[in-house]
């Protein structure tokens, strides 16, 4: 009988427990949130995610999930994105996407939002691949749930247009960006920050596509408007004065393109702080302004600066690291620092012949550059071989009447002539002749 009495308060205490157990979880989840909050208000990234990240699997292991914790999560992936910790901010934003793909109660802007952060940071850290799947999932989305004309469904079209872009996938890149354009024109006006920022990509569009002057008129259009609505110090002001001076330089004209370089230099320095690749880009564009007016001095120093800064960023794998070395080789080369300047050439094509996007522009660049340094030390046949090399994959990359063929025709032409291989000479000055012919003067 004894045994009998007891066994009624301990089934009733066990019913009682797991009301209890759930209260206590779900408690627990949310002071995990709520310190999660606090530490990512207090800019501490790397609490907040561990926080957001366990109440997470807080959820998932009462077989739910927790939106809130998820959406914060982007928060923090844009914060380490700010920062340039692009490795921690990946993996929020994968965190936040698998938790918000598990959660049935998810809407289809915070999965959109989550795919289409994770896309533009692949874009950005070269995951060119990864990239495009995850902004045609976001672009997907939006397009089902919120119709072709909404602000966030224009921007995921520009994101996937900036990716094209780097692809080297003008014709799609063009067709997006302007209906990004044709978009903001229609749903915001010409007046609006979120026109210009579409009409600075587009500009970089066709600058790829050596439409020099269409490119430097959205440009301009882009800098006034931008100045006009955020201000003379953001951010945004600096990539169109950094792009602007991109076309001034490839004109040479290096006095204006060092004054936008600086302008930008000094946005980016107080907006992000010394060590944003940012920062390292524009230190790398300027390094080439001084190194083409022979302020070899100067232009190594920024060098090195831009190639720590992408290092530390970036990883030492990243093309804009390698693009960064191929510099500093000029630099050194130009010092006759001949064996530094090898190392650094190697050092930079052995980094970008492992990404299929280099092989446009960035590995025919080390490649043209390391063959130069050849001539210089009248070792011709590496020189040729390589030469040879840099416009075999131009050529395949942009078109056997390309400008940017023709100039690296000229340096190799100069090789076969101190080589004594002068019929092969006398063709491609023959090949160069019909190529410059046909190209337009530039005003």
């Amino acid at each position: 009988m004894g045994l009998r009495r007891n066994r009624l308060p301990l089934l009733v205490v066990w019913c009682l427990a797991v009301p209890v157990l759930v209260w206590a979880q779900e408690n627990a989840g949310e002071q995990l949130r709520l310190a999660g909050a606090r530490a990512l208000t207090a800019n501490n990234l790397a609490e907040a995610e561990k926080l957001f990240s366990d109440a997470c699997e807080l959820a998932k292991k009462q077989n739910g999930a927790d939106g809130t914790a998820a959406f914060n999560l982007l928060k923090v992936g844009n914060a380490y994105r700010q920062r340039a910790q692009y490795r921690e901010a990946e993996r929020s934003y994968r965190t936040a996407l698998a938790e918000f793909e598990r959660n049935p109660a998810s809407s289809s802007d915070e999965l959109a939002a989550g795919f289409s952060n994770l896309g533009s940071l692949q874009s950005l850290t070269g995951k060119y691949s990864e990239a495009e799947v995850s902004l045609q999932r976001a672009l997907a989305i939006r397009e089902k749930n919120e119709g072709p004309e909404s602000p966030k469904m224009v921007r995921t079209v520009n994101n996937l247009a900036e990716l094209y872009r780097l692809e080297h996938k003008l014709d799609r890149a063009l067709e997006l960006q302007q209906r990004a354009v044709r978009l903001w024109e229609k749903t915001v006006g010409v007046n609006h920050s979120d026109y210009a920022y579409g009409l600075n990509n587009l500009a970089l569009i066709y600058a790829e596509m050596d439409n020099v002057e269409e490119a430097q008129s959205l440009l301009k259009q882009a800098l006034e408007i931008r100045q006009k609505t955020l201000g003379p110090d953001h951010p945004d002001v600096a990539v169109t004065l950094n792009n602007l001076a991109g076309l001034y330089k490839m004109r040479a004209k290096y006095s204006l393109a060092e004054d936008y370089y600086k302008q930008a230099l000094a946005i980016w320095e107080k907006a992000v702080g010394p060590d944003h690749p940012s920062v390292a880009k524009t230190l790398n564009n300027l390094a080439v302004v001084y190194a083409s007016t022979k302020r070899f001095s100067e232009a190594k120093q920024a060098n090195q600066r831009a190639v720590a800064i992408w290092t530390k960023t970036l990883g030492p794998n990243h093309p804009e690291t390698a693009a960064g070395l191929t510099n500093l080789g000029f630099t050194l080369a130009a010092e006759g620092k001949y064996g530094e300047a090898e190392t650094a050439y190697k050092s930079a094509i052995a980094t970008l012949e492992k990404h299929e996007s280099a092989k446009r522009t960035e590995l025919p660049n080390a490649l043209s550059s390391l063959a130069e340094l050849y001539r210089v030390e009248h070792k011709y046949n590496d020189s040729i071989l390589t030469f040879r090399r840099a416009v075999g994959l131009l050529e395949n990359e942009l078109g056997a009447a390309h400008p940017t063929v023709a100039n690296t025709l000229e340096q190799y032409v100069l090789v076969l002539k101190q080589a004594k291989n002068l019929n092969e000479a006398a063709k491609i000055e023959e090949r160069l002749q019909s190529i410059r012919a046909a190209q337009p003067t530039l005003p």
